[in-house]
């Protein structure tokens, strides 16, 4: 009776795991990289204000494309904050 649970149970993480963050191209990178950079620098209320030029930080389940940006100060708005609220 043990064995078919671990079995199903090994079937659903695996599915799980399919679906995480995939990894964007050199191309695309260098695409959001900027605008991860300006998310950086908006504060949050204003960067859910203006959803749509944000949200191709985010893919279709609310996870962040890339990592934030790395900056001297503290940022306004994190790519993960922003994916986090845009799913709400």
């Amino acid at each position: 009776m043990r064995k078919p649970t671990l079995s199903l149970l090994a079937v659903v993480l695996s599915t799980a795991c399919g679906h995480a963050q995939r990894e964007l191209t050199p191309e695309e990178k260098q695409e959001l990289t900027p605008l991860a950079g300006e998310l950086n620098r908006t504060k949050k209320s204003d960067a859910l204000a203006n959803r749509s030029r944000f949200a191709p930080l985010c893919d279709e389940n609310g996870y962040p494309l890339v990592g934030n940006v790395l900056s001297k100060t503290s940022p306004e708005t994190t790519v993960a904050e922003f994916c986090a609220e845009q799913t709400r």
